[in-house]
């Protein structure tokens, strides 16, 4: 595994509880260019939020053809640049039905998504 992948594992296969050499990992992304920083899940759970030293945040949606397979894939649906400054961290914050992506820069800049 290299720093700049982001797996998706199932941590409740029997491969994982069992200990066995199967590979209970289900998907990997691959489009960051540098370390991943941090990850984060939306609060519907249906898309993630990457950020990473390579000075991007990126916005992972489940592919709509496997929506409703029981192992859905995420794609790269979105990529946002900072230009010169990198994200570090990134949070979701949620009240009611409404969220919102924070995620602050290493300029000292906040960015905010909705």
């Amino acid at each position: 595994m290299t720093p700049r992948t982001i797996k998706i594992w199932d941590i409740w296969s029997n491969a994982a509880r069992s200990g066995s050499t199967a590979d209970p990992c289900l998907q990997t992304l691959t489009s960051h260019t540098h370390t991943v920083t941090s990850l984060v899940t939306s609060p519907t759970h249906n898309t993630l939020f990457s950020t990473s030293l390579d000075r991007t945040l990126k916005q992972w949606t489940l592919e709509p053809s496997r929506t409703i397979l029981l192992n859905p894939f995420f794609v790269c649906s979105r990529t946002f640049s900072t230009g010169d400054a990198s994200y570090y961290t990134a949070s979701c914050l949620r009240e009611g039905e409404d969220w919102a992506l924070f995620a602050p820069g290493s300029d000292g800049s906040l960015s905010v998504y909705r």
